[in-house]
């Protein structure tokens, strides 16, 4: 599969317009990801150094896009991320929650919420969007192996969409006061960030449905893919309650 080549933020943008999902990275699908269609310059290998920060340019359109909006990115695909257009992201939602937004999947199936997940929710909610770093701090109930839960929780909320990046922050050097080494994720709720019209808005229809509708769609922009393909990649791990 051969991917029109990604050389600037826009590329990507109208690339995933198109197809309505595009992983970041290599995957199962050959050919279906950002780095295996991006220009040289903007991968690791054109990377540059400026006051101390980084700079990649895909690294750098993953902030620009969630700040304006543009594209939903998140771990979306077998705990890897993606781009997801806005117009197919309530699709994902409703496949992904059947159904449900965290407080009533919390209100009819607490008992088998992973107690880190409701944690970071919580936090999430009360706090509002936060670095991983802070959220993972904040919550004193996790010891030193609940810490190791918590990367784990991230992942998980992302793929239920519950949770996704809002942003990635450089921190600031104390000596030159420029941002230096790389973005840290920012994070928040997806009802919160994106809205709950844009997350619940397939909610009417029977989240088989919505899948039906994505699949299909897919399999038209990706000709070479089959159904076995395209139900790896939009698989969900939530229980089916």
């Amino acid at each position: 599969m051969q991917l029109p080549l990604i050389k600037n933020k826009e590329d990507l943008i109208e690339i995933t317009n198109e197809i309505g999902l595009l992983p970041f990275f290599e995957n199962h699908i050959t050919g279906f990801s950002v780095e295996e269609n991006i220009s040289e310059e903007c991968w690791w290998q054109g990377q540059t150094e400026e006051g101390g920060k980084i700079i990649w340019p895909a690294w750098e359109w993953k902030g620009e896009v969630l700040r304006d909006k543009s594209l939903v990115y998140g771990k979306f695909t077998n705990g890897k991320a993606c781009f997801v257009s806005l117009k197919w992201w309530p699709y994902l939602c409703n496949i992904r929650r059947n159904g449900y937004d965290f407080d009533s999947l919390l209100d009819e199936h607490a008992a088998q919420i992973p107690v880190c997940d409701r944690l970071a929710m919580e936090y999430l909610h009360k706090n509002g969007p936060c670095l991983s770093k802070e959220i993972k701090y904040g919550l004193t109930a996790f010891d030193s192996k609940g810490h190791n839960s918590f990367d784990g929780a991230m992942t998980r909320l992302q793929m239920e969409t519950y949770i996704t990046p809002v942003d990635f922050v450089y921190p600031i050097s104390k000596k030159t006061g420029l941002p230096y080494g790389w973005g840290i994720a920012k994070y928040g709720t997806a009802d919160g960030y994106w809205g709950k019209r844009a997350c619940r808005n397939r909610y009417k229809e029977d989240p088989q449905d919505s899948y039906s509708k994505l699949e299909a769609h897919l399999l038209k922009m990706l000709p070479e893919c089959t159904d076995k393909d395209i139900k790896r990649l939009l698989k969900s791990p939530v229980t089916d309650f």
